[in-house]
């Protein structure tokens, strides 16, 4: 996980715990997750057997996000939605739970590169594309993951 053109100095590069764009390894722990635990916790009745409509979605009279695969696939179960990675469901879920919900549970399992609004900072992960499609301000080291 240690690389670079050195072993020592400022030409050392450790892979291991410097953060990076999570994409689709994100979905499980900052949306699957949380849907699932918010079953318990928001009586919301999500588990890895129910059904999430995986067809067009239109943000602003554009399609967005678009799946990795062509088409859609209908209704899927949260199970295969991981197996797929299908984006779509991915972002109708974290709409359904609340981004914050997403976001708090990463917090809890320690993840602790997501920037909030409330930081210094010109950009935040409160929204579908840092959680639901993992890019994310600051990503997540290997380590974290």
């Amino acid at each position: 996980m240690v690389g670079g053109r050195s072993l020592t100095g400022r030409l050392l590069y450790n892979r291991a715990d410097n953060p990076r764009q999570p994409g689709s390894s994100i979905k499980p722990i900052g949306v699957y997750g949380p849907a699932i635990q918010s079953g318990v916790d928001l009586n919301s009745g999500w588990t890895a057997g129910s059904t999430i409509e995986d067809s067009p979605n239109y943000v602003n009279g554009r399609l967005w996000p678009k799946n990795s695969y062509s088409g859609f696939k209908g209704w899927i179960t949260l199970r295969t939605c991981v197996e797929v990675s299908a984006n779509v469901p991915s972002v109708r879920l974290l709409e359904d739970i609340g981004i914050n919900y997403g976001i708090d549970y990463l917090k809890k399992n320690g993840v602790t590169t997501v920037v909030e609004a409330s930081d210094d900072s010109s950009t935040n992960d409160e929204n579908l594309a840092a959680i639901a499609l993992g890019g994310m301000s600051k990503g997540i080291s290997p380590i974290e993951m």
